[in-house]
């Protein structure tokens, strides 16, 4: 009950700093001129760390480097392997990676190879496990993610649509 509890909170709060940053930096540069970087930097000294790139991929790549403590882990920790093209399935699972101490990483959900960038960040991680959320992720990225690692997949948490998912991804959880 206590990890449901958690997947909840972390969920809600997750959407919320989401929603609530660009409220906070849209409505500060409306009223008093202040620049993004500024409203950013409000921020950043209230303990949150901004991570940006020059994309979600280059963004991604700074958060596994700044964040990732995982090579050190014998055991490895879980990967979850989402989309990059489309951010729901990512969002729904950043409290199920939380809770399991993992990292997101971010592919194309076609392509013949993974990308440069999440092939790094893979095997900066060393995944133990390797989760992916909505299923929609081409078999052959799956498998490269896979074989890099040895990592244990697991089976898609995906529902019919986005509610479906989530719902799938808290009952993985579990």
């Amino acid at each position: 009950m206590k990890a449901i509890r958690k997947i909840v909170i972390v969920s809600i709060l997750a959407i919320a700093l989401v929603f609530s940053f660009t409220f906070v930096a849209l409505a500060t540069n409306g009223q008093n001129n202040q620049s993004f970087e500024d409203a950013t930097h409000d921020i950043t000294e209230k303990g949150f760390t901004r991570f940006d790139g020059t994309g979600r991929y280059d963004t991604m790549k700074k958060i596994v480097e700044e964040e990732c403590l995982y090579p050190s882990s014998p055991d490895g920790k879980p990967c979850v392997l989402a989309r990059g093209d489309d951010y729901p399935d990512a969002l729904a699972a950043t409290a199920f990676a939380g809770l399991f101490d993992g990292a997101i990483v971010l592919t194309p959900s076609e392509g013949s190879t993974l990308p440069d960038k999440t092939i790094e960040d893979i095997k900066k991680i060393g995944p133990s496990d390797i989760w992916v959320p909505g299923g929609s992720i081409a078999g052959n990225l799956i498998q490269q993610a896979i074989d890099l690692t040895g990592a244990t997949y697991h089976p898609p948490m995906a529902g019919s649509g986005r509610t479906a998912t989530s719902l799938k991804i808290y009952e993985t959880a579990n």
